[in-house]
């Protein structure tokens, strides 16, 4: 509570007998009643069923999910074994999870893209509004990404990605070490073109193979194998290639 006239309920515990087992939906919502002088608020914790903690976020299927376009508010979805799907055109958020291969067409988030996979990651070309992140055990293969802030990858095979542009959106952030565009992987990893408001960086245990590179303060890659890009330049007073 931010404004005078403000008051806090405090916590409120409560508990209910579901009689028949089965799959439930647990929700939550707040609204304003008579008074609009002040924005009214809620949280929520300690969420237990059978005693047993629930954790935010989706739950893995047993097996595998298949579907086609979707045009949405938010998406999320969670794969016990591989997830494919067509177009996702998101105004909010995409979060994507599976225990095997991802495969999308084009992904159109408001806010952000999240992927997270033990196999490989596959789509088309992506938009986010603010992050683009994907987490993967395999490799990772895309066409072109957008994001208004960052771009960033953990990846346990090889990356193959089109042109990267990160971190222009009008308010836009990036992360806490100021990386616009970054990108770690176990094997080698080959981008198109790559602009960014802040810092681009790569690190790759085997080759990496880029277009031209354009940051605002830093390009850096740390890299085992050959390192082959197109042109380098910084934007910013200072900028410094590594």
């Amino acid at each position: 509570c931010f404004d005078g006239g403000c008051a806090f309920t405090g916590w409120i515990n409560s508990t209910y007998d579901i009689a028949n087992a089965g799959s439930y939906v647990l929700r939550f919502g707040v609204t304003n009643f008579s008074d609009t002088g002040y924005q009214s608020g809620m949280a929520f914790s300690g969420i237990t069923v059978g005693g047993v903690a629930v954790s935010p976020g989706a739950t893995r299927t047993g097996g595998a999910i298949s579907i086609a376009n979707v045009q949405t508010g938010k998406f999320t979805a969670a794969a016990g074994t591989s997830l494919t799907s067509g177009i996702i055109d998101s105004d909010g958020s995409i979060t994507i999870d599976a225990g095997g291969p991802i495969t999308t067409n084009d992904l159109v988030a408001g806010d952000f893209v999240d992927m997270t996979s033990d196999g490989n990651i596959g789509f088309a070309n992506a938009l986010a509004g603010t992050e683009f992140d994907f987490d993967a055990g395999g490799s990772v293969t895309g066409g072109n990404i957008t994001a208004g802030a960052t771009i960033e990858g953990e990846v346990g095979g090889t990356v193959s990605l089109g042109n990267l542009v990160a971190g222009f959106a009008p308010g836009g952030f990036v992360d806490d070490d100021n990386f616009s565009v970054g990108i770690v992987a176990a094997g080698s990893t080959s981008v198109g073109n790559v602009q960014a408001a802040q810092a681009i960086g790569f690190g790759t245990f085997g080759n990496l193979a880029t277009g031209n590179l354009s940051a605002g303060n830093l390009v850096m890659t740390l890299v085992d194998g050959d390192i082959t890009t197109g042109s380098i330049a910084t934007t910013g007073a200072g900028g410094q290639v590594y």
